[in-house]
């Protein structure tokens, strides 16, 4: 970029003095700054995958403090946040599922969320008031870009807090006495789907007692293609040379 800028610099600088032709040549300059700033937007954007909306008992939120038991208790809403964006993942990465599809009961399959990819992380997370009996959380989530895995299971939430955590989250990771995940071995209490366009998370689950529910959602963030339609423009950009 500055040696892109340098050239312009000795552009305009070899031109003849005739002010027609200096203004000419700044003029080529100035029209194509608004174009930078509308490719940078796009790169930004393109790089920044996020929540498009929410429904039900979903709800949005900066990421907490803490997610132990008793710490966001609510019995009508159940909390999202962004943990980590733009990880590359080294190795092959354990998850719960990586298929659109509807997963209820006692169903913790382990599939593999292949290395490579760049990924942002999402923890969903229920803790009803009190820890005595029980209370339904029904709700989506959007993103406005695909949804490359999730993962439910109290193990797994464990295996992975530190590699798709916060670092200004606290996690009950492997705390005795604190159940955590989302779908139960009753075969009827718990739905978590991922749509066929991957797009969106729907839930429906129930809390019982002492424990919290909580689900992880793994995002794809997307290559930012306009980097290099960028770096073209700058290459051709025309500047107006008169002798």
């Amino acid at each position: 970029m500055t040696r892109r800028f340098d050239n312009i610099s000795n552009s305009l600088q070899s031109q003849p003095s005739h002010p027609a032709v200096y203004l000419l040549n700044l003029a080529h300059l100035v029209a194509g700054v608004p174009f930078l700033f509308a490719m940078l937007a796009c790169c930004a954007q393109q790089a920044d995958a996020a929540i498009v909306s929410t429904s039900g008992a979903a709800s949005e939120i900066s990421p907490p403090a803490s997610v132990f038991q008793g710490a966001l208790e609510s019995n009508s809403v159940a909390v999202v946040f962004l943990e980590k964006a733009n990880l590359t993942l080294s190795t092959d990465l354990e998850v719960n599922t990586t298929s659109p599809g509807t997963y209820t009961g006692n169903n913790n399959p382990t599939v593999n969320l292949s290395a490579g990819h760049t990924i942002a992380s999402y923890l969903v997370h229920m803790d009803q008031v009190g820890t005595s009996g029980s209370t339904s959380y029904v709700g989506s989530i959007t993103f406005d870009t695909d949804v490359l895995a999730i993962i439910w299971s109290q193990a797994k939430l464990n295996a992975t807090d530190s590699l798709l955590g916060s670092a200004s989250v606290s996690y009950p990771t492997g705390v005795s006495g604190i159940e955590r995940g989302s779908i139960d071995s009753s075969g009827t209490n718990d739905t978590i789907e991922l749509s066929a366009d991957r797009r969106t998370v729907s839930f429906d689950l129930l809390h019982n007692s002492n424990n919290i529910e909580q689900f992880r959602i793994i995002t794809e963030i997307p290559e930012p293609h306009c980097m290099l339609l960028l770096l073209t423009s700058l290459a051709v950009m025309p500047f107006s040379r008169h002798h």
